[in-house]
């Protein structure tokens, strides 16, 4: 007997979009696919790890967590292992390209597969992103002004002189929040 088995993913047909239903505050292209959100630019949506609902990104999740029902108030975004293709639906492990053959999207031009970090860099504002394994987590800025200092347990700017243990208890360099 012969048996087929069933593609994961739904057939997409070029040029045609399915709309990704998340959670956040998503933006979607003139075609209807997903491009990010206030936070983040990017072609993807995850699959929150600790109530399996699909969110633009994990600040969406964090701002709509009492909506959605959720009890866990701050994403870990480290235990991320799904992803949802902005473009075409498919639901995947989380990486940067979209395993769908008909689809086969980049997701950002920069991901990070420690923090599981999609983003859109800005060279013309001078917007990098990089990941420290230092720090373990992904900076903003140019990576050659910065170098990652273990006194201080932070990165620090090169030309930094005076060290202060712990430093990195302070706000997060990326959002400014308490790290």
């Amino acid at each position: 007997p012969t048996t087929t088995t069933p593609t994961p993913h739904p057939p997409v047909m070029p040029g045609h979009v399915r709309r990704v239903r998340a959670i956040g505050q998503p933006k979607y292209d003139a075609a209807g696919g997903l491009i990010g959100c206030i936070h983040y630019a990017r072609r993807c949506a995850i699959v929150a790890p600790c109530c399996g609902k699909v969110v633009v990104c994990r600040l969406c999740h964090n701002v709509s967590a009492e909506a959605t029902g959720c009890e866990v108030e701050t994403l870990d975004r480290k235990a991320i292992s799904e992803v949802v293709c902005g473009v075409c639906g498919a639901r995947q492990a989380a990486s940067n390209r979209c395993v769908n053959a008909l689809c086969g999207i980049e997701f950002a031009e920069y991901y990070c597969d420690v923090c599981h970090l999609w983003s859109k860099p800005s060279p013309e504002l001078k917007v990098y992103l990089w990941h420290c394994e230092g720090c373990d987590l992904c900076r903003k800025g140019d990576r050659n002004a910065f170098v990652h200092c273990e006194t201080c347990r932070t990165c620090v700017d090169s030309e930094h002189k005076e060290c202060r243990r712990d430093f990195n208890r302070t706000n997060c360099p990326v959002c400014f929040e308490d790290m």
